[in-house]
């Protein structure tokens, strides 16, 4: 749900890609381009920042499909991962990347994760009243299919416990709290509630992508039916 750095296979211009489905090129229009981003109001800017009265998740949503079907469709057939040292590092600025912090170690663990020392080290199985959250900086879920209630992890799906909700008033503070790969706010919060059986890690989130980390953990490792239906995630202040 963060972003990849990618290029053409005929050797063009850097892009990158957020969470799947936007393309923005690494060209001089970028910055206007992510200025552009930042303040649409689906990322939850309300009219005043410090404002509680925050507008309904339809509407983030309608806002969000609208400005994407204004985009010029892109061709993502010949993008390829960009493998080498750039990828190691977390983009806040892409055309100065020794500025950023680095990220993961390469090593992989269970489930395909970055192998971090201290990062969720404890395995568990959930029970019949296992609910976990998790927030998202999108009005639309690539990991929530909210028609079937099917969950996909695809390599491990993050979220917190119910003992978090009150460290977690607003977007950014989801982003440093469990060091978030995507520094846009994560102002929509999903309920999830797993059947019991499912496999999970847990422990405490650790520095990662320039963030600080430290809020309580959970990884589900298995793709999973949510128990009944997915409601329409919480919005929450960005600030």
């Amino acid at each position: 749900m963060g972003h990849h750095i990618v290029q053409s296979e005929r050797g063009e211009t850097l892009s990158i890609v957020l969470g799947g489905i936007i393309l923005l090129e690494l060209d001089d229009k970028f910055l206007e381009n992510s200025s552009m981003i930042s303040s649409m109001i689906w990322l939850g800017q309300s009219r005043s920042a410090f404002s509680q009265s925050i507008t309904s998740f339809n509407y983030h949503q309608e806002a969000f499909e609208e400005w994407c079907k204004s985009l010029k469709e892109a061709d993502f057939s010949d993008l390829r991962p960009v493998e080498n040292d750039f990828l190691s590092r977390f983009e806040f600025d892409p055309f100065d990347p020794s500025t950023t912090p680095r990220g993961p170690s390469p090593l992989y663990g269970r489930g395909g994760r970055p192998l971090v020392h201290g990062h969720l080290p404890f395995a568990g199985q959930t029970t019949d009243d296992f609910v976990f959250y998790r927030c998202e900086p999108f009005p639309t879920s690539r990991s929530i299919n909210r028609s079937t209630g099917e969950i996909s992890v695809s390599g491990g799906l993050y979220g917190f416990p119910p003992s978090e909700l009150q460290f977690v008033p607003s977007g950014f503070a989801a982003v440093g709290r469990y060091a978030l790969p995507n520094v846009a706010p994560s102002i929509f919060r999903w309920q999830l509630k797993a059947p019991s059986g499912v496999d999970f890690s847990a422990g405490a989130s650790v520095p990662l992508f320039g963030q600080a980390g430290g809020g309580v953990e959970v990884c589900m490792e298995k793709d999973f039916q949510n128990v009944g239906n997915v409601a329409d995630p919480v919005v929450l202040p960005s600030l």
